[in-house]
């Protein structure tokens, strides 16, 4: 049986004064639950993180590949854009995996962040609706003046 898809968030926001690697460090902290991201660090190793994993490695390139579906990867193109994937299993329904993507343009002298998150899901599953933002997502707009634009 197919998975079926599930959207659960999307935000575009343009961040002056914030550049591509900046940001992309902060998503690789998020992930890894590194500072400023501590709190969330076991939950992290819980869903698959591994411990020995660094935001250096991430940030230079690694494909990471944990236990139990975890996954994160960054890719960067040669104009200077970049994308970020982080899939893991849902901490208490181990049928459904999150998975969270965002690019990352550079735009004059800051950057255009696009933050999509989805579960996906055996057809038929039941999965809980959810509306809240991503932590990396609200930390950078608490930090960095944004014009978060309507889609």
């Amino acid at each position: 049986m197919d998975d079926a898809l599930h959207p659960t968030f999307f935000a575009r926001a343009e961040f002056a004064g914030l550049d591509v690697d900046a940001a992309l460090a902060r998503y690789a902290a998020w992930a890894l639950g590194l500072a400023p991201f501590e709190r969330v660090r076991e939950r992290r190793l819980e869903l698959g993180v591994s411990a020995k994993w660094s935001a250096e490695d991430l940030l230079a390139g690694a494909e990471l590949r944990g236990r139990d579906d975890c996954e994160i990867e960054i890719e960067r193109d040669d104009e200077g854009a970049a994308a970020f994937w982080f899939v893991h299993q849902d901490d208490e329904d181990d049928e459904v995996l999150w998975e969270t993507t965002a690019r990352f343009a550079p735009l004059g002298t800051g950057v255009a962040i696009e933050h999509g998150v989805a579960r996906t899901a055996p057809a038929g599953h039941a999965v809980a609706p959810l509306a809240a933002p991503p932590a990396v997502l609200v930390r950078l707009l608490d930090e960095h003046r944004a014009a978060v634009a309507p889609r």
